[in-house]
């Protein structure tokens, strides 16, 4: 029997059939030779409900012209799959590269792990290990020689690109937090996950995934810090008021500030926090 997966991707300014994940989902689809359910959940202030159809994936498209971000189109995707009487959530985003045997190897996981509810796949940025990553202390940090198979939710956390989760679990979990927009999303639904499951499956698979807060550039990473410190304040007032939070982002502020040599950073802190 297969497995009836709705697959996730949020856009923001970007056309759907210019998204690398997408292409790449296509690609991974046509290697496993199966069909998948797609909803597409559009941030952009412009919208675009136009899509081109295919033989193997029926996609289903929202626009969010107000942009109300991650968590919002995550729901709206959890409470789709119910309609459509669907069992599991796929999450993507628009840019990470998803190898071919993708689709195929969270199938199999999930025929592998019949009792598992959560599922995350191998994220990396070039050589770093981004996901799954130890949490301690409410700080993420690199898992070290990680290795495929069940693990503990216990201390360690998982970004939001290409986790699988049941509907049910998903649901009973609470969804994902929509006061926390974007960043800490996904650290937000871990945390409220590991309240009714603490064990997840590590999937054999490696994702390619960018991040813009990889960048030199100036504008970009002031850009960047101030919509995570918008997130961590959301997460510390919504999720979870841990002092760490609050000290994490302080020295960050403060590396920014002597790398760039501006001390715009720590104003927004400050302004933020």
């Amino acid at each position: 029997m297969e497995n009836k997966i709705l697959a996730v991707i949020v856009l923001y300014k970007i056309k759907l059939h210019d998204s690398l994940t997408f292409k790449t989902l296509l690609t991974s689809l046509e290697k496993s030779s199966s069909n998948l359910s797609l909803f597409v959940y559009d941030n952009s202030p412009s919208g675009d409900d136009f899509v081109f159809q295919y033989d193997n994936i029926e996609i289903f498209y929202e626009g969010d012209k107000l942009n109300s971000g991650i968590s919002r189109a995550y729901n709206r995707a959890g409470e789709f799959a119910r309609t459509k009487n669907l069992d599991w959530l796929l999450f993507l985003d628009q840019d990470s590269s998803l190898p071919d045997n993708f689709i195929q190897t969270v199938r199999n996981s999930i025929n592998q792990n019949p009792k598992q509810v959560f599922f995350a796949p191998i994220l990396k940025h070039n050589q770093t290990t981004l996901s799954p990553c130890n949490f301690k202390y409410n700080k993420g940090s690199e898992i070290k020689n990680i290795k495929s198979g069940i693990s503990l939710l216990e201390n360690k956390s998982v970004l939001n690109s290409g986790i699988v989760v049941k509907l049910s679990t998903f649901f009973k979990a609470g969804g994902y937090n929509e006061k926390v927009e974007l960043d800490f999303s996904d650290h937000s639904f871990i945390h409220r996950l590991k309240k009714v499951n603490n064990e997840f499956v590590i999937m054999p698979i490696i994702i390619n995934h960018e991040l813009s807060s990889f960048s030199e550039d100036h504008k970009i990473i002031y850009r960047r810090f101030e919509q995570y410190c918008k997130g961590i304040k959301n997460y510390y007032q919504h999720e979870d008021k841990s002092k760490w939070l609050i000290f994490w982002t302080l020295l960050r502020a403060i590396k920014l500030t002597l790398k760039f040599k501006n001390l715009n950073f720590l104003k927004l802190f400050l302004l933020n926090i």
